[in-house]
């Protein structure tokens, strides 16, 4: 089975996959840490799968994690649609 999402000790940050956006975020908020969303993951994931269709991001699960202290979105992959973004995250 493919990584689809890890811990990054290095920049304190969850890194994960797209399409699995859920199990990041209950990751991040184990570890107390922001998250990163990516298409493919970065050098220490050697197993990580990799995004190469657009993807649907929905944000409805961020609402178990509000103290969430940082999300950030890279460029390496397709976005289709965004769903739920809740106003907390969007100044």
């Amino acid at each position: 089975m493919k990584t689809t999402c890890g811990y990054n000790k290095h920049i304190n940050l969850v890194e994960v996959l797209p399409n699995y956006l859920n199990a990041g975020i209950k990751q991040a908020k184990l570890y107390k840490c922001g998250l990163r969303i990516m298409g493919k993951l970065s050098a220490l994931f050697l197993d990580s799968d990799k995004i190469v269709n657009p993807v649907d991001l929905d944000f409805s699960d961020l609402k178990k994690y509000p103290e969430l202290p940082y999300i950030a979105i890279e460029n390496d992959f397709e976005i289709k649609k965004i769903f739920t973004i809740l106003r907390h995250y969007t100044r």
